[in-house]
């Protein structure tokens, strides 16, 4: 007759299940909101760096747009080019690349990014004449060359980025923030 327990190999496997178990839910459970802050960061990043890419590629003015959208009171993120016109005026007809549909993204609503959003977009620009005067801007734009320019007056304006006037634009999620600089001297955009 056996006494009442379980055996050795008995508990091992209960052991090695519950290990597998917990090693799936710990990386779902624990990181969500780093995953959500980062994808919402690499979504302005694209962005930007679209932008960029198209301005080159066409040879004419591309941007993107960081204003409130007064439907919702939440900041968006819109790819703009710009017409002939003087001054230019810009066009919000630009598709994304991927999914084809215009490119104007709401990350506190988007699949991925749900819940985060762009707290900030301070882009700074100085007057080239004197008195050099600084203008902040909620977008920024480029000029064929891939520059960072002031849109819409290139001619007067240079981009400007010094400490503590650091041209990024700021996202947020459950009380964690990451910023996106953009360089005004080679329009590269990082996420550090």
């Amino acid at each position: 007759m056996r006494a009442p327990g379980y055996t050795l190999i008995e508990l091992t496997v209960a052991a090695a299940i519950l290990a597998i178990v917990a090693a799936a839910a710990l990386p779902l459970a624990a990181p969500v909101g780093t995953h959500k802050l980062d994808a919402a960061a690499q979504e302005v990043v694209n962005a930007l760096r679209f932008a960029r890419g198209e301005a080159i590629r066409t040879g004419s003015y591309y941007g993107v747009d960081f204003s409130v959208d007064p439907g919702t009171g939440y900041r968006r993120v819109r790819v703009f080019r710009t017409d002939g016109a003087a001054p230019p005026n810009p066009l919000y007809d630009v598709r994304n690349p991927l999914d084809k549909k215009l490119y104007d993204i709401q990350l506190v609503a988007a699949p991925g990014t749900a819940g985060a959003l762009v707290s900030a977009a301070t882009f700074y620009f100085r007057q080239i004449a004197l008195p050099a005067n600084i203008v902040v801007m909620d977008r920024a734009a480029f000029d064929p060359a891939g520059t960072p320019v002031y849109y819409p007056d290139p001619a007067n304006y240079a981009a400007y980025s010094a400490a503590p006037s650091i041209s990024a634009a700021t996202v947020s999620y459950g009380g964690q923030d990451r910023q996106v600089l953009l360089d005004p001297v080679t329009g590269r955009v990082t996420a550090p």
